[in-house]
């Protein structure tokens, strides 16, 4: 294996959370830009970003459900960057164990992961 692909495998994948009022579309500009730096790169959808039709709206325990289940589908490390209101379903999904054992033992122990960026370009 290549020096290359070995640092390539060991770096964490980044899950771009995005803020109230947006959409995984707001990373579109930032994702080629990473991944030809040779990272990984996600985007989940929040539930309460998403036109359901239902009241009461989904809101932040349904938001780090979505993020727990997004991070279980991702093998190995991730870190996880959220804008602006994404900071917190990130903080719930870390400091509330939601999801499994082993995505809270990647996501949260090891590495530790980015808690909140604010990024004004989205």
């Amino acid at each position: 294996m290549s020096e290359t692909t070995q640092q390539e495998r060991r770096r964490p994948t980044v899950v771009l959370v995005h803020g109230a009022w947006h959409g995984p579309w707001c990373w579109d500009d930032l994702r080629p830009r990473l991944e030809r730096l040779g990272w990984q790169t996600t985007a989940p959808q929040l539930a309460s970003a998403s036109s359901t039709g239902t009241e009461p709206r989904p809101g932040l325990y349904a938001d780090a459900e979505v993020l727990a289940r997004h991070i279980d589908g991702i093998d190995g490390p991730v870190v996880l960057v959220g804008h602006s209101y994404g900071g917190a379903p990130v903080t719930e999904f870390a400091g509330r164990g939601i999801g499994t054992h082993q995505s809270r033992r990647r996501a949260v122990i090891s590495p530790p992961p980015v808690m909140c960026c604010s990024i004004s370009t989205c």
